[in-house]
């Protein structure tokens, strides 16, 4: 599988006025994106409020997604978890429902150290390599407190099944630059995140797209 890149959104959460999951719509929405050109959609990230989704009802946003996509586009799904083991868990889950990527989030209630956040993508990607798919690092201070020095970020683009990274720490176009600079390949790319709102810095400092949330994506194809 070539590395993501391109616009790929991240799909939003449609819920029902009960709290339950408003399928119809996660359709609609879905393929609103598929209709405007993106290359790719994520699920089960921040923007999707996944904190919220029980282990069920996140398997049912990625079969419905993948249902509808049809293999038209990349999936990228979602791992959001405090744990190694956890992060496994979640990972070989959605992998066995078809996702193409694993957007990882580092874990975040206890912070791990640089050394520790090699231990544990090179874990996650270890159970993706078996099942075949891949691993996005994604670097997001902000929700997560974690910091991401572009020295683990270099080791980690070598680790087979790490492909990409989602780069969201300000100043996030300077960051872009020194990632790209230091780690892109045709076999490792780099994304913006922050919601599209530094797009054209991303593309001018080495990003291959930006991953912004779904409701605006119309405006960003060509």
């Amino acid at each position: 599988m070539p590395a993501p890149q391109g616009l790929i959104p991240i799909l939003a959460t449609p819920f029902n006025p009960d709290g339950t999951l408003d399928l119809p719509s996660l359709r609609r929405l879905t393929e609103f994106c598929l209709e405007s050109g993106v290359d790719g959609v994520a699920v089960n990230g921040n923007a999707s409020e996944a904190f919220a989704l029980t282990a069920s009802e996140r398997r049912l946003v990625l079969e419905e997604v993948r249902a509808v996509t049809d293999g038209a586009v990349p999936v990228v799904a979602g791992v959001n978890a405090m744990s190694t083991v956890t992060a496994v868990e979640q990972a070989r889950d959605s992998s066995e429902q078809g996702a193409d990527v694993l957007m990882v989030l580092p874990p975040f209630m206890v912070k791990p150290t640089p050394p520790q956040l090699l231990d544990f993508y090179g874990e996650v990607a270890n159970t993706c390599s078996e099942l075949g798919s891949e691993v996005m690092l994604q670097d997001a201070p902000g929700p997560t407190g974690v910091q991401f020095p572009v020295d683990t970020i270099m080791e980690l683009s070598r680790v087979t099944a790490i492909s990409s990274v989602k780069v969201e720490a300000p100043p996030t176009a300077e960051k872009i630059d020194t990632v790209a600079a230091s780690c892109a390949t045709p076999e490792f790319t780099v994304l913006g995140g922050n919601n599209a709102q530094l797009c054209l810095e991303a593309y001018a400092r080495g990003a291959t797209g930006p991953m912004p949330a779904s409701e605006f994506v119309d405006v960003l194809t060509p």
